[in-house]
C-alpha cells in the first residue's frame, strides 16, 4: 500500500512539475480561427485606436484631418457621432490616446499628448460633449509620453520616450507625478539618461492591472497598481527575445534576427489578449511593405501569465478591444482594407 501511495504521488509530483514548465511558444501550433467583418465601410486609417463604451466604439485617428475622434455604433459600425476636433482649443486635440472610461460609461478620459487629459461626459448615447481639462504635471520638464492608461482607482500609468532607468511613470487622479517604477526590459543599458524610443509598446488594463507589451520585440508584463500608489510586478515573460545592440542609454534592433511583438491588447477579469506579429523586423524593408509585420496572430493569456492559446487570423490586424460583456472580440483590420472585425470570445477559446 506504501508503495502505491508513493507512485501516486511521484505521478502527481511530474504531472504539476510538467504543468509548470515554461511554454516555448515559437513551437506552439496556432489555431485558425473566423470572425466577421461589420457591415459599414470604416473611413479612417490603419493607424486608429479604439475601445467600447455604452455600446459604441470610440475611435481615435489622428490621421483624419477632421473628425479626430469618431464614435461608431457596436452592432455595424455605423458612423453616430464626433468627439473634438483638431486644434488647440478647449478640449480640442493635436494627438489624442483614449485613457479609458468611467464604469458607467458617463466619463471618457483623453489624453491630449505632450500634458494634457480632458474629460468628455456622456449627453445621450454616443454623444460626448467636453467638460475639463487637466494639466499633466512631471517632475523633469520636457519629456514626451506616448501612451496612457487609467487605471479603476484613479491613477494613470504613462510611458516616456526618454528618462532615467525607470520605464513607467505613475500619476494620481490630479495627473501630479508619484513616482516612476519598472526597469526596462532590455538589459545592459548602464546610463542614468535611457532613450526608450525603441521600447514603446501597447497598454491595457482591468481593474488596477495594469498590461505592458512592447511594439518592437516579444516582451509583455503586469503591474497591479494599488489604492495607495504601490506598483508591484506580477509577472512578465517574452514570447520572443529581443535580438539588440546595447550600448549605455541606446539600444539598436537587429532586424534580421528580432522578431517583432504586440501591436494590440485588451484585458478583463479572466483573460488577457494580445495581437502578435512574431514576424522578422526587417520584413517591412525586405518586402517594400510597410504593412509586412502586422499580425495575424492573437495570444490568450490568463491573468497570471499562463498561455491559454495561440490563434491565427487570415486579415492582418492591430489594435484589439473586448464588447462591454466580454463575449466579443473586436479586431482593428488594416489588410486587405481597413475595417473592424467581430468574434465571438467562446468560439476563439473552443477552438481547436
Amino acid at each position: 500500500m506504501k508503495h502505491y501511495l508513493l507512485i501516486l504521488n511521484l505521478l502527481f509530483f511530474v504531472s504539476c512539475t510538467s504543468s509548470n514548465q515554461k511554454i516555448n511558444f515559437s513551437e506552439m501550433t496556432a489555431i485558425p480561427i473566423q470572425g466577421e467583418r461589420l457591415e459599414e465601410d470604416i473611413i479612417s486609417t490603419t493607424e486608429a485606436v479604439f475601445f467600447i463604451a455604452d455600446s459604441c466604439f470610440i475611435v481615435s485617428d489622428t490621421n483624419n484631418p477632421e473628425a479626430i475622434i469618431t464614435v461608431l455604433d457596436e452592432r455595424t459600425g455605423k458612423r453616430l457621432n464626433t468627439i473634438s476636433s483638431r486644434g488647440s482649443g478647449p478640449g480640442e486635440f493635436q494627438y489624442p490616446e483614449i485613457l479609458g472610461k468611467s464604469p458607467d460609461n458617463d466619463t471618457l478620459y483623453i489624453a491630449n499628448i505632450p500634458n494634457r487629459i480632458n474629460l468628455f461626459v456622456k449627453k445621450g448615447r454616443g454623444n460626448y460633449e467636453f467638460a475639463q481639462e487637466m494639466k499633466i504635471y512631471l517632475k523633469t520638464k520636457g519629456e514626451f509620453p506616448m501612451d496612457f492608461h487609467r487605471m479603476d482607482n484613479g491613477y494613470y500609468v504613462m510611458t516616456t520616450l526618454s528618462g532615467g532607468k525607470d520605464f513607467f511613470i505613475l500619476l494620481d487622479k490630479d495627473c501630479r507625478e508619484v513616482k516612476r517604477f519598472g526597469l526596462h526590459p532590455v538589459k545592459g543599458m548602464t546610463a542614468e539618461a535611457c532613450d526608450f524610443i525603441v521600447f514603446q509598446g501597447r497598454t491595457a488594463s482591468y481593474g488596477n492591472s495594469f498590461y505592458f507589451a512592447t511594439f518592437k520585440f516579444g516582451y509583455i508584463a503586469r503591474y497591479d497598481i494599488s489604492d495607495t500608489g504601490e506598483t508591484n510586478l506580477v509577472w512578465e515573460q517574452y514570447l520572443s527575445e529581443p535580438q539588440v545592440s546595447v550600448s549605455e542609454a541606446n539600444i539598436q534592433i537587429k532586424g534580421k534576427t528580432n522578431l517583432s511583438g504586440f501591436h494590440g491588447l485588451a484585458a478583463n477579469k479572466d483573460y488577457l489578449f494580445a495581437t502578435y506579429s512574431g514576424i522578422y523586423y526587417s520584413a517591412f524593408i525586405d518586402q517594400k511593405d510597410p504593412d509586412a509585420c502586422t499580425p495575424q496572430t492573437l495570444v490568450v493569456f490568463k491573468p497570471d501569465g499562463q498561455i491559454v492559446g495561440k490563434y491565427s487570423f487570415s486579415n492582418r490586424s492591430t489594435r484589439i478591444c473586448l464588447s462591454e460583456d466580454n463575449s466579443k472580440l473586436y479586431l482593428w483590420n488594416t489588410l486587405p482594407e481597413v475595417g473592424i472585425e467581430r468574434y465571438n470570445v467562446k468560439d476563439i477559446l473552443n477552438a481547436k
